[in-house]
């Protein structure tokens, strides 16, 4: 089953809303007897940028400052999706083809094989 982030016009950004989304597509291929692994791309020239900054969904524009409250919501909004693709008990692939920044990098290594494509290591 493929997975593609599709926020090109932000390089795949990650705000809650696609972070729920990809959760809940997750949950139910996890669920489905004929999927046999899972491949998760980026739409575009990049993978994932990490989280969007700009959309207001993330208490990170003053996350240095935050301390505590800025990890108690990356606890409660990103790390859920980690740890789900990291309990898979399916073959997980993330397939690079771009960018990948910040929160991207991890969610690009929560993986079990990581491919990238050469075209974009220069």
């Amino acid at each position: 089953m493929m997975l593609t982030l599709n926020r090109p016009g932000v390089l795949n950004a990650m705000n809650r809303e696609l972070i729920t989304e990809l959760y809940e597509a997750l949950k139910e291929i996890e669920k489905d007897e004929t999927s046999r692994a899972i491949i998760i791309t980026g739409a575009g020239s990049g993978f994932c940028s990490g989280a969007d900054l700009t959309d207001g969904s993330w208490a990170s524009e003053k996350a240095m400052s935050l301390g505590q409250s800025g990890a108690n919501s990356m606890e409660v909004a990103f790390n859920p999706l980690i740890r789900l693709i990291t309990s898979i008990d399916k073959p997980v692939v993330t397939a690079i083809n771009g960018i990948a920044a910040g929160g991207g990098v991890g969610l690009a290594l929560s993986r079990d094989l990581v491919v990238a494509s050469e075209l974009f290591l220069t």
